[in-house]
């Protein structure tokens, strides 16, 4: 008997700390839950919410995942990246386990940025025996696959801003380490390393003869190479293509009358090395009679190709006057979105004469806009001209608009973008989506753009405003004429049905003072508030009932709001209805 009562009184005492507490006690309602719906929602406010509720910042819990960690959670789901910065701006721990290595064997330099500024160890030693530290796995990428040179460039620079030690053993793996890409891809990083090695008062172990070569200095190589000093036999491939990539003539013409022959190459032709640096006067000397353009090489292996990732107008003109028809018909689209990037409008203009049709009449996936798309801001207008005076554009969905600027949007509706196009519904679309950038919003829709248009098969901005909780984006569209009383294509259900859903308090007030119909009912039969109460969202009943909701309206099937609460076992909620 006593022992009941105990028990009884235990019962009681956890009811009271629940009912005491601001943590919801609803099934699945824990601030683990919120807090893992808001990363996996890209929604801020619900992530938020679980932090203030008690959430681990650092360690969530999951029943289908296990323990992990929210930061690594948005890495995995390639979430939105705004959640990975607030996650650290409210206190996440940039020193979580594999964290920062991941982000640099990603060579993601925005995160790798964010973590250092948060507070990251850049000489942390890490258990990977491959990679003990950043800057070691940063300096070994540059000699993988698939990976941009210059953001491990950007990485490496970053790596030293914050103060990574640089040993010889991290030089002699940029060196020396035997990789997928051919070493002299990696000579920039190689010589960054090489710099503050020396800086730090450290020898590099090289010799004489490849350290002013590696260095890029042509002076100090000749006068090396007019004394005497002489690459040896392991060292030689690996000079020759540094002397190509930062030498001089004089250097070649010295290793020329020595006997080594330059139109073998080292370990691609050293005059495709000489492009790839956009080292002109090496190119200029490497290339003569005993330089056969028409060999079989493929396109990412000519200098033609390297000349177009370097924008050496030199070289590339030289290549398509020296190759033959065949490997000038070898470019593609990726060749013209690269061309986009550095913005040259000359090169631009060589690349076309190649008689590629990147833009055939029967659709291939590709327009001009895809191709914009990748050019930076200062480019833009350049490239958008140049595509519309050469009639590269064809239809009307065709014209891209971009949000740089105000005066990017209207430079492309001054070229001819309409108002009402596919490529203005898909800019509004991701201004709501994003809602960073709301005075672009508002000046697309000032315009004239429809706020009730939407993008693609489900790109619709004010539901992506609500399920982002970007409530500020939200407000604008409800500003210049969203239609609350409209049935959202492909849901058959009103923006406050939907919204409903989500839980979001602030939303719902904000779609009520714009005279959202609170008790409409889809074709099933139900209401917000059946919708709302489905969902265990207590704050989010209790407000639709202050606002008049009526709680014994009943769907279809003959339920009422209060039965909805039943399947998930939502007491508290229930009690309310």
């Amino acid at each position: 008997m006593r022992c009941r009562k105990q028990i009884i009184f235990c019962c009681v005492l956890l009811l009271l700390c629940c009912s005491c507490s601001n943590v919801s006690i609803e099934s699945g309602r824990t601030p683990d839950w919120y807090l893992e719906y808001g990363i996996g929602r890209n929604n801020i406010e619900k992530l938020q919410y679980g932090l203030d509720h008690g959430a681990n910042i650092n360690y969530l819990k999951h029943n289908v995942i296990g323990e992990k960690n929210p930061l690594q959670i948005v890495l995995n789901d390639n979430s939105d990246s705004r959640l990975f910065y607030y996650l650290l701006e409210q206190g996440a721990d940039p020193n979580e386990k594999d964290l920062f290595l991941r982000c640099v064997h990603n060579v993601n330099v925005g995160y790798c940025r964010a973590l250092l500024e948060h507070g990251a160890d850049v000489n942390a030693v890490w258990s990977n025996v491959r990679y003990p530290n950043a800057l070691t796995c940063a300096v070994f990428h540059d000699q993988l696959g698939g990976i941009d040179e210059k953001d491990v460039e950007e990485l490496v620079a970053l790596l030293l801003e914050y103060g990574a030690k640089v040993d010889p053993p991290v030089l002699e793996a940029a060196l020396y380490a035997q990789q997928e890409r051919p070493k002299w891809i990696a000579y920039r990083v190689q010589q960054i390393v090489l710099q503050e090695l020396l800086r730090n008062g450290y020898e590099s172990n090289l010799s004489p003869l490849l350290e002013a070569a590696m260095l890029g200095d042509s002076e100090g190589t000749v006068a090396l190479l007019q004394s005497g000093e002489w690459p040896n036999r392991e060292e030689e491939d690996h000079f020759l293509s540094l002397v190509a990539a930062f030498g001089s003539p004089e250097a070649l013409r010295l290793l020329q009358s020595g006997g080594i022959d330059l139109t073998k190459g080292a370990y691609y032709p050293l005059v495709h090395i000489a492009a790839y640096y956009g080292n002109q006067q090496t190119y200029d000397y490497l290339k003569d009679g005993s330089i056969e353009y028409t060999k079989k090489d493929t396109v990412y292996e000519t200098a033609g190709y390297y000349a177009l990732q370097n924008q050496q107008l030199h070289i590339f003109r030289d290549w398509l006057e020296n190759g033959t028809e065949a490997m000038r018909k070898k470019w593609n689209i990726w060749d013209l979105i690269r061309t986009a990037q550095f913005g040259n409008a000359e090169l631009l203009d060589m690349l076309l004469q190649t008689g590629y049709d990147f833009f055939p009449k029967e659709k291939d996936g590709f327009t001009p806009t895809d191709v914009l798309r990748h050019a930076a801001e200062a480019n833009y207008q350049e490239m958008y001209r140049y595509f519309v005076e050469n009639q590269l554009i064809r239809e009307a969905d065709d014209y891209p608009v971009f949000a740089f600027s105000k005066e990017s949007i209207a430079f492309s509706l001054q070229m001819g973008a309409p108002l009402d196009g596919e490529p203005v519904r898909r800019l509004v679309y991701d201004l709501a989506s994003d809602g960073f950038r709301n005075d672009l919003l508002e000046y697309l829709l000032q315009l004239g753009a429809d706020p009730n248009a939407y993008y693609g098969n489900d790109g619709i901005p004010c539901l992506e405003a609500v399920y982002r909780g970007n409530i500020e984006s939200l407000k604008l569209l409800l500003d210049y004429g969203l239609d609350l009383d409209k049935t959202l294509p492909f849901r058959q259900d009103r923006l406050f049905s939907l919204a409903a859903q989500t839980g979001c308090t602030a939303i719902l007030e904000l779609l009520l003072s714009y005279g959202a119909e609170i008790n409409w009912q889809d074709s099933s039969g139900r209401t917000a508030l059946m919708l709302t109460a489905g969902n265990g969202w207590y704050d989010s009943v209790e407000l639709l009932l202050r606002h008049g909701a009526d709680k014994t309206l009943r769907d279809k099937d003959g339920q009422i709001a209060k039965d909805y609460t039943k399947a998930n076992h939502f007491r508290k909620t229930a009690s309310l209805l």
